[in-house]
């Protein structure tokens, strides 16, 4: 999968300082670049700013260490929700490290929204109220789902999503990365359905402020060129929001062929194949046992004094051409042709399709 070059904003809005962060630093993304991550410093936590800084820092650290160096290209290989649970726990890990040193920073916290690029799908985790969008020729395809007191109100009805951009608690979010001592939980989604020219779209809250995804949709559907787009969102956004604002846009430049999975079909037909294969050899054995038994049954009878050991080494015999005499008597034809003598007085019922002599010489044939 083939990127434009990447664009991004991680602007101060109308606060003191900016406590947003976002991977690779401003200005320093390149098309070839995979992964990216925007986090919001908690507003009014200590430190929201160092806790954003650190989770980029580390989780693109883990990535490098712990992914890119031990996983092919082909994301089939890779369990999504076992490898970003791991990596959270890691990012976890160092800020609790980091707080043992820095102290001061107790109760900092962030949000944080990642998406990864494979050559045939696209990974996505966050946790808190930062979003991913899937935007195609202005249509949001796919919307993560926000950690927020609001969100859940919506999600049971008890508020639309009108009233929940004026709720007194819509600041407010369920989930943030604190630190091992009080561990969260990531969501993630693996989207394969990529086609050129669509749009993901990560941003902070601060860009939320005032805008529907009406009118977000509209600016993917008005406009073309990723620069463009992000100027138009600095523009809307720029002197009317009250919150820091940060973004990456990335728009797909050439999507990669998805890999087509195993059907259950083909699978089962293999399957069936094989069955049928051994079933066949199955059958072909025990149809040779039971006719050699019937035979032996039928001798039997008209001869009882034979020896079974006797009968079944004389049997066995004609099956690898090699000529056998029962005793001296009329000819008989056997399997592939081979010869046995019987004597006159003796009656056998021969395998199917062989022609035998009996008594007198007179033919039969077994159908």
């Amino acid at each position: 999968m083939k990127l434009y070059l990447p664009v991004a904003l991680n602007e101060i809005g109308g606060r003191q300082n900016n406590e947003d962060n976002i991977y690779p630093s401003f200005q320093s993304a390149t098309a070839s670049d995979r992964l990216f991550i925007v986090c919001d410093g908690v507003g009014g936590q200590n430190k929201g700013e160092v806790a954003s800084e650190l989770i980029c820092k580390e989780l693109n650290a883990y990535f490098e260490s712990s992914f890119l160096s031990s996983f092919p290209e082909n994301k089939e290989n890779v369990e999504v929700d076992s490898f970003l649970e791991r990596a959270l726990k890691y990012v976890e890990g160092k800020m609790s490290d980091y707080l043992i040193k820095y102290p001061n920073c107790r109760g900092m916290a962030s949000t944080l929204t990642l998406i990864y690029f494979f050559d045939d799908a696209v990974w996505l985790g966050w946790v808190g109220d930062s979003r991913i969008y899937h935007i195609r020729n202005g249509e949001v395809l796919y919307r993560t789902k926000d950690h927020s007191i609001v969100e859940d109100l919506i999600r049971v009805g008890e508020i639309t999503p009108e009233e929940a951009k004026t709720h007194p608690q819509r600041n407010v979010i369920t989930r943030a990365v604190k630190g091992k001592d009080e561990p969260t939980k990531i969501d993630k989604h693996l989207i394969h359905e990529v086609e050129a020219n669509d749009y993901f779209f990560l941003c902070t809250d601060g860009i939320l402020e005032n805008f529907s995804e009406t009118e977000i949709g509209k600016w993917f559907l008005r406009e073309k060129a990723p620069e463009a787009i992000k100027n138009n969102i600095l523009q809307n956004a720029q002197g009317r929001t009250r919150d820091n604002f940060s973004m990456y846009l990335l728009k797909v430049q050439e999507a990669g062929q998805v890999l087509k999975p195993k059907t259950k079909t083909e699978v089962e037909s293999k399957i069936e194949k094989k069955v049928s294969r051994r079933n066949t050899l199955i059958g072909f054995g025990l149809g040779v046992v039971s006719t050699l038994f019937i035979l032996f049954l039928v001798l039997l009878l008209v001869k009882p004094e034979i020896k079974i050991q006797e009968f079944f080494s004389n049997q066995l015999k004609p099956l690898t051409g090699t000529p056998t005499n029962i005793s001296a008597g009329t000819s008989t034809t056997l399997l592939g042709g081979t010869s046995t003598n019987i004597s006159a007085s003796s009656s056998t019922i021969p395998l199917a399709g062989t022609s035998t002599n009996i008594s007198a010489g007179t033919p039969t044939e077994n159908n």
